[in-house]
């Protein structure tokens, strides 16, 4: 007699919450490029509205797990350098994933994981997604260049790596979609990209610009409301405060602060 049991669903979500909700920070973390109001409320550890659930941390952990994988061959392949490169400034934390040894430079080299259809529209568009350039650019090569580190190539890249139906079996319907009949590949798709100082510089003033209003404890308007993708999401972990205006969100603010 079988049963379904959840033990170690409840272990890995102690370890996961410890890991991924419990962290307090007194800076901006590099990888963060999204929501300006976000990134002021996790300063201020303000508790969210939608917590993080078990399924989510799950994939933010796969993601981890595809980033030791490229790591792991890259070094197997003689050409990683350094990986997890900790980067710090004034106002930013953070770590690039890698710097590949590529003829003669050092590159940059920015890991994601992602579904099949999103790297299909990315293909598509022949470019990342502006949000990973911004972490690219404005993010870890900004701050690696800080370091003075010699042969650091004055271009990075990005990798995408997706489990995909393999097209070559896509007969079967489910729900309206074709998919593949249980075969799958992982897709691997490389982009390369030249430093933009301007984006670089961009970043670092909204930067200042957030870390001078969370010492002022004012909180900024939400910069991503207006995008149909951040209005309803489960990854929206602060939507009643997104459709707030700035002085509904300092009234909200200082009752919590006290």
């Amino acid at each position: 007699m079988w049963e379904q049991t959840h033990y170690l669903e409840t272990k890995l979500h102690e370890y996961f919450k410890k890991t991924y909700t419990e962290r307090k920070r007194d800076k901006l973390s590099a990888s963060d490029t999204g929501c300006v109001l976000h990134r002021q409320l996790k300063l201020w550890n303000v508790e969210p509205d939608r917590p993080l659930t078990f399924d989510q941390m799950l994939i933010f952990d796969f993601g981890n797990m595809v980033h030791w994988f490229l790591q792991e061959r890259l070094k197997d392949a003689d050409i990683l350098e350094m990986k997890e490169v900790e980067l710090e400034d004034e106002l930013t934390i953070g770590h690039a994933d890698a710097l590949v040894k590529e003829d003669g430079l050092l590159v940059p080299y920015e890991f994601k994981s992602t579904k099949d259809y999103s790297i299909d529209r990315i293909v598509k568009e022949g470019q990342p997604q502006e949000q990973h350039i911004k972490q690219l650019i404005g993010g870890y090569m900004r701050l690696l260049k800080k370091q003075n580190i010699k042969n650091l190539a004055n271009f990075g890249k990005i990798v995408y790596l997706a489990k995909c139906f393999d097209d070559s079996h896509r007969n079967i319907l489910y729900k309206g979609k074709e998919l593949g009949e249980g075969k799958t590949i992982l897709r691997f798709v490389e982009f390369k990209g030249e430093y933009d100082p301007k984006l670089a510089e961009y970043v670092e003033e909204e930067n200042k610009k957030i870390m001078a209003n969370v010492k002022a404890k004012t909180p900024l308007p939400c910069s991503e409301w207006n995008k149909v993708y951040h209005k309803d999401t489960r990854w929206n972990q602060y939507i009643s405060w997104c459709s707030k205006t700035s002085e509904e969100n300092q009234r909200r603010l200082n009752e919590i602060q006290g």
